[in-house]
Parts: structure tokens; C-alpha cells; sequence
């Protein structure tokens, strides 16, 4: 019993506004497909923000229509829950529960698991820091559902746990229901697993399937490195194998002296022509004296040879504001917790209110704050 686990796609995103990065996140789902029907898996399970943008455009929607008939046509189940990036804030059904409607996928979230001969499957969406004590409840709940059912439990969630990112985690694994058999998580953009004393399997991350951000900074050694597990379930106790992406387009950060910048350029240059795809490279130079006509006249071979190159000139002698590429996210919260007194206050002010504000939403983000308040969660 295998079933194949991905997340975070985010179909429709063209990073650099170039049509060929977007074209790549369309090729990473086809080879995780192409996976799943080599592999034989019983289902594949996605746990959220399959498209970038809540209301997709038809490419994305078209693309995935003809994956998910792929696996249809093979006997494959599919399987998914929603991630924020699927959600609009503003009311509507979201548009990836058409493809339920169709007969081509199964929404996990549901008053009763799905069940697929012996395997059992539950799951939930995204939830906003404040609706957390509701997913905590939902999560209890799960757990005495599960406890009489037979067969290989499987949990699909779209939340980052505390364990696995320190600023962005919301949620702890002592909230996870016990008894399921894998733990199909999704948000973090990085692959992350690990077991918990008191779980009943594995807890896995296997990060999104290409780069969608330029910034590697949260991405540990392993952010260029995408790909998807295959989890066995046939044993006591449930395996999970990640498999590395052969199709994701090389992506290199890398930091140079101004008078060795031409010999980094020929290294890149006969590296470049081993790859299958054009790269993206970022170069941090650093030196005296740098000049920006010098400097792109150095850099035009590997320009041409690349899809995109980011060049960031470092002057020595002028302070650099910051040594790698900060983490907008966590810096902002970090910042707002300072100012009022508790993280706890800085996740509901930037996470949840500050969206809603944004939208114009003044009244529904004053009494979401109020129900916080009147529950405790919450102080003026």
C-alpha cells in the first residue's frame, strides 16, 4: 500500500514574470504524476496551495485537469485540502474544489474520512491564527473519530508546525491527533520531516515542488532541492522516501571577490553547459572600485547562458545593510512583537488583522479581534 505526497505547487506562478518558470512548476507535477503511475500508487495526496493565485488563470487550471485525468485513467486516486494561497479572503467557493465537482479529486475535508480499501484518509484546510483554538478542537475531534476505525490512517494538513519553523509555525505537534499512521503536511517550502514521542507515524514535509522564491535563507542547504515522498504503508509501521525532482531547474547563490569574478564567470560558464535547463544565479560581488559597466561586461557570456542572473554589487567600506537575504516574514513579526509585548499579539496584528485592513475590511477584522478578546486569546 504506497501513496505518493506532495504540497505546495502553486500552479500559475511565474517567477521573474518569465513564461519558462512557469512552464517548470507544470513539469515538476508531471513528473511526480509520472512517479505515481510508475510507482503504482494506491492515491496521491496533495496538502495544499496547488495554484499561486485563489482565482488561477485557464493555463494552470487547464494543467492540471490533464494531470489529474492522467491519474484517473490509471486508477489513481487523488486526493487534496486547501492551502491559503487557495483561499480568498473574500467569499467565493474556491477553484479547486471543481475538480471534486468533476469526479477528478477528493477534498479531504469532510464529515466522514474518506476510506480507499484499507486506507483511511482525513484532513483540513488552512486556518488563520485566529481560528486556531477551532483547529485544535477539530484536531481532538479527529482523534476520537479515527480511534474506532480499521485500516491505515492518513492525516492531510496545511499548517506549519512550531517544531519546523520557529517564526512561522502556528501550531504544535502536541495538537496532532495520535493515532494515524502519516502525517501529510504541507506549507513549509522546504522538505522537513521527523517522528514525535506519542505519534503514531511519521510527520513529513516534503516542501514545495519547484523554488518559488529566490530566497534561500530559510531553506537550510536543501532549498534548491525538490522532489515528493513515497510512503509505504504495508508495514506496522509507515516509510516515508523522499525522492529528488530530476526536471527542477538549477538555481546557484554564490559570493565572489570583484578580481575573481572572471574566473567564477569561466567556471560557471563550462558548469552551465552541463545542465539541461538555462540556471538562475544569484552573485553576490563584493570588493573596491567596482564599476557597473566593468562589471556587466564581465558578466555577459554568463547573462546569455543563464534564464536569469542577479547581480548585487557589495562595495567594501559601505555598510551592507544585510549579510544574507533577510526573511521579510519573520523580520516583520519579530519587529512587531517587540513593539507590543508578545508574539502571540504579533501573529494575530500581521496574520490575521492586517490582511483583512488591508482589503478595507475594518469591521470584520474588529469583531474577529472582539470574539479573540471575549475567548481570552486576545488583549487591547
Amino acid at each position: 500500500m504506497q501513496l505518493l505526497h506532495i504540497s505546495d505547487t502553486h500552479l500559475g506562478r511565474a517567477q521573474f514574470n518569465l513564461e519558462e518558470r512557469e512552464e517548470d512548476l507544470y513539469e515538476s507535477l508531471g513528473e511526480a504524476v509520472e512517479a505515481a503511475i510508475r510507482e503504482h500508487v494506491k492515491c496521491v495526496i496533495h496538502a495544499g496551495d496547488i495554484f499561486d493565485s485563489p482565482r488561477p488563470g485557464g493555463r494552470p487550471l487547464l494543467r492540471l485537469l490533464e494531470e489529474l485525468r492522467r491519474l484517473k485513467e490509471r486508477g489513481i486516486s487523488f486526493y487534496f485540502t486547501l492551502g491559503n494561497h487557495d483561499i480568498a479572503r473574500l467569499p467565493h467557493a474556491p477553484v479547486a474544489l471543481l475538480y471534486e465537482r468533476i469526479g477528478l479529486a477528493r477534498y479531504v475535508e469532510r464529515e466522514e474520512p474518506w476510506r480507499d480499501g484499507e486506507l483511511v484518509i482525513l484532513g483540513f484546510r488552512e486556518h488563520r491564527p485566529s481560528e486556531l483554538e477551532e483547529l485544535e478542537a477539530r484536531l481532538r475531534a479527529a482523534e476520537a473519530r479515527a480511534a474506532g476505525l480499521e485500516g491505515k490512517k492518513v492525516l492531510v494538513l496545511h499548517q506549519t508546525l512550531r517544531e519546523a519553523h520557529q517564526f512561522a509555525g502556528r501550531l504544535s505537534h502536541e495538537a496532532l491527533p495520535k493515532n494515524f499512521d502519516y502525517y501529510a503536511m504541507g506549507d513549509l517550502h522546504f522538505r522537513w520531516e521527523k517522528r514525535f514521542p506519542g505519534l503514531g507515524g511519521p510527520v513529513c514535509y516534503p516542501g514545495s515542488l519547484d523554488v518559488i522564491s529566490l530566497e534561500p535563507s530559510l531553506e537550510g542547504g536543501t532549498g534548491f532541492e525538490k522532489g515528493y515522498y513515497i510512503v509505504d504503508l504495508s508495514s506496522r509501521e509507515a516509510s516515508a522516501e523522499w525522492v529528488r525532482l530530476r526536471s527542477t531547474r538549477p538555481q546557484r547563490v554564490l559570493d565572489v571577490r570583484y578580481e575573481q569574478l572572471e574566473t567564477l564567470v569561466r567556471s560557471l560558464l563550462e558548469e552551465v553547459g552541463r545542465y539541461a535547463k538555462k540556471p538562475i544565479i544569484r552573485l553576490r560581488v563584493r570588493g573596491k572600485g567596482i564599476r557597473q559597466e566593468a562589471l556587466e561586461a564581465r558578466l555577459s557570456a554568463l547573462r546569455e547562458a543563464s534564464l536569469y542572473l542577479d547581480v548585487q554589487p557589495l562595495e567594501e567600506g559601505i555598510p551592507e545593510r544585510y549579510a544574507a537575504p533577510p526573511d521579510i516574514d519573520a523580520e516583520t513579526l519579530r519587529l512587531a512583537a517587540e513593539i507590543l509585548g508578545s508574539e502571540q499579539s504579533a501573529r494575530l496584528a500581521i496574520l490575521d488583522l492586517l490582511p483583512l485592513l488591508a482589503e478595507g475590511k475594518a469591521a470584520e477584522a474588529t469583531e474577529r479581534l472582539w470574539k479573540m478578546i471575549e475567548r481570552g486569546s486576545a488583549t487591547c
